[in-house]
């Protein structure tokens, strides 16, 4: 019991398991299986286990076979002569077995060739040995349990560090520019008598600055509100059907200025004239406004964004194509968590909170849709979202029959 103890792993469990029984107990016909996914897998047997039986193979929990019966119910089946009394596979040169469950882990399987030959208390034994075995199992868990929560707090940490970071520089940055702008203001206008004395240009420059940074703090505001109201619960998604070639054809001339401020081409593609979808209108446009903005952000001068709305199977389609930066694809699925950007820290290159994917990707799990991006680094990216078609008796661009 105290070489079982020592095992931290287990897969180094079943191993010790094996060998106990094979050597110490001198049963050489011994396999240990675990469950997975609703199947029983062969996980060790012993060199004699495989030249009599062959390959094994995985068992359905709830199959005929005795291992499986013995996991299902938790009880030990011994069986002195295994072909009457059905206990195994037939045909198999097995006579005595007997099968032991390890709790909700898996089945320790033990086998001879002669009939009556695992006496009552071996059998017994072994069950001793499998609740110790299930013992030391759950004390893995419970210890990767442990090591998984540890992971977890130093990632939450360290996103708490960065998100500290970001929204102290996302909040920082624009405020300094509204206040100094402000100053700029008061400044040009202090001691005028008449309006000729004031640079009404610079008025109108520095009245300009003043709302771009206005509206970049307005922007990362509303994003950590949203994400905050879609976790718990606050914001309410009414679906019903959305022409997703609408709402791109309004999101592309709502962002046309961005794009021409950045000197980028923002191209409409419309291969349907409607593409209707079950969803929430303005869950749509929080999706289609998070991945404009960082497409047109991260796509260089001479660089095109393109917008596009079908219909592919059962899901109505959404895809937000550039030539930007792109990213290591290997890097890609994190940027739905939040905070998380291809750079991050005081150094990165691009503004931004990090909340826009982890936003959208919020949203359209409340609406049953799904986003993926494809990219690579220096070529660009693709995201592409999928949302359930809206059905044929909702659809307004299919019509009814009938009086």
């Amino acid at each position: 019991m105290s070489i079982l103890t020592q095992s931290e792993t287990p897969h180094e469990l079943a191993e010790v398991l094996l060998n106990l029984v094979t050597d110490t107990l001198d049963y050489p016909v011994c396999a240990v299986r675990y469950a997975e996914d609703d199947r029983l897998v062969p996980t060790v047997a012993s060199p004699a286990c495989r030249e009599v039986l062959g390959p094994r193979e995985a068992y359905t929990i709830d199959g005929p076979q005795a291992a499986a019966e013995a996991f299902r119910t938790g009880t030990t089946l011994h069986y002195d002569d295994a072909a009457e009394a059905g206990g195994i596979d037939a045909p198999s040169p097995l006579q005595s077995v007997a099968h032991v469950p390890l709790g909700p882990y898996g089945s320790l399987s033990v086998g001879m060739t002669e009939s009556g030959s695992i006496p009552p208390f071996d059998v017994r034994l072994l069950d001793v040995l499998a609740q110790n075995a299930e013992s030391v199992l759950r004390r893995i868990d419970h210890e990767q349990e442990l090591v998984e929560a540890k992971e977890t707090a130093e990632e939450m940490s360290r996103l708490k560090s960065a998100f500290l970071a970001n929204i102290s520089h996302e909040i920082r940055t624009p405020l300094t520019s509204i206040l100094g702008f402000a100053e700029a203001i008061g400044g040009e206008v202090e001691g005028a008598r008449r309006v000729e004395e004031v640079d009404l240009a610079s008025l109108a420059r520095f009245s300009s600055l003043i709302e771009q940074s206005g509206q970049r703090l307005m922007d990362t505001l509303t994003g950590v509100l949203n994400l905050s109201k879609l976790q718990a619960g606050e914001m309410t998604l009414d679906l019903h059907p959305v022409d997703l070639a609408a709402e791109a054809a309004a999101a592309a001339h709502e962002f046309a200025p961005q794009a021409d401020g950045a000197g980028v081409a923002l191209e409409l593609r419309e291969e349907d004239a409607s593409v209707w979808a079950r969803a929430d209108r303005s869950g749509v446009q929080i999706v289609l406004r998070n991945l404009l903005s960082n497409a047109i952000k991260y796509t260089e001068e001479g660089g095109t964004v393109w917008i596009r709305a079908r219909t592919d199977g059962e899901h109505a389609v959404l895809e937000v194509e550039d030539t930007g930066i792109g990213m290591d694809p290997d890097t890609a699925d994190v940027l739905f968590e939040a905070f998380k950007q291809a750079s991050e820290g005081i150094g990165r290159e691009y503004e931004g909170t990090g909340l826009g994917l982890t936003v959208t990707k919020e949203v359209l799990d409340q609406m049953d849709g799904a986003v993926a991006v494809e990219t690579e680094q220096g070529e660009g990216s693709r995201f592409t979202v999928w949302l359930p078609r809206a059905a044929d008796e909702e659809d307004p661009g299919r019509g009814t029959s009938g009086s």
